[in-house]
Parts: structure tokens; C-alpha cells; sequence
């Protein structure tokens, strides 16, 4: 079978725009996983800083983190660290992790010590005294 180049090269037009469709695809699916990354981060950096319980460690992390997904749109640049669509690396997915069942643990605490605490009981207004009813 032999193709002339006018069916060649609508074929080959047609697979172009296949390529660049899956691109496209592609380029969105990596700028959602980095804001959805970026979101991940804040959020918890919000809820370890609300708690008291973020170190300098983290706060550092989810700043130099943070910058990095910003100006690239990924944390890291070795392929081999993670998976090519993906904003963090494996290293930084495990901090992430444990910062997560951190805030997850200081707001159990926090849970814990509000239900330890009783709640103050508001006194009744005073009632009147009782009247029985006669009736005769």
C-alpha cells in the first residue's frame, strides 16, 4: 500500500495534533498538581502554626517548597526523584506526610483537652414558689 503525500501528510497532521492535544493534557495535569500541592502545603502550614507545633524544620520546607513550585511548577528537577507529572519528589511527599499526621495528631490533642474541660453549668433562673390549685 503506498500513500501519496497529500494523505501522508494529512496523516501526519492528524498525529500532530494528537501530540499536541496529549501536551496540552499533560501541562494541565501538572499545573493542578502543583497548585493542589501548593494548597496541601499552606493549608498545613496554617494548622501547624494555629497549633504550636510547627518547627523551624517545616516552616522552612514549606517556604523553599512553596517558591520552588511557584517559579517552576515542581519542587524538584531529577527525574529520578519522582514521578515525571508530579510537583513533589518522594522525599518531600514523606515531610509532607509527616507534617500531615502531625496536624492531625495536635488537633486530636486539642480536641481532647476541650472535651477534658467541663463546661461551666448556667444556673436556672429562679423559680417561684409552688401554689397548688384548690378548687371547690
Amino acid at each position: 500500500m503506498t500513500l501519496d503525500r497529500k494523505t501522508w501528510a494529512r496523516n501526519m497532521e492528524a498525529l500532530d495534533r494528537d501530540i499536541e492535544k496529549q501536551r496540552e493534557r499533560e501541562r494541565k495535569a501538572r499545573e493542578r498538581s502543583a497548585r493542589n500541592a501548593q494548597r496541601k502545603i499552606d493549608r498545613l502550614r496554617k494548622e501547624l502554626s494555629d497549633a504550636g507545633e510547627l518547627n523551624d524544620f517545616e516552616e522552612q520546607f514549606a517556604e523553599s517548597v512553596g517558591e520552588r513550585i511557584d517559579k517552576y511548577g515542581s519542587a524538584f528537577a531529577n527525574p529520578s526523584l519522582g514521578r515525571p507529572g508530579d510537583a513533589l519528589s518522594s522525599a518531600q511527599k514523606r515531610v509532607v506526610s509527616a507534617m500531615k499526621k502531625k496536624a492531625k495528631d495536635a488537633k486530636k490533642a486539642a480536641k481532647a483537652a476541650q472535651a477534658e474541660e467541663p463546661e461551666p453549668e448556667a444556673e436556672a433562673p429562679p423559680r417561684a414558689p409552688f401554689k397548688p390549685r384548690i378548687v371547690e
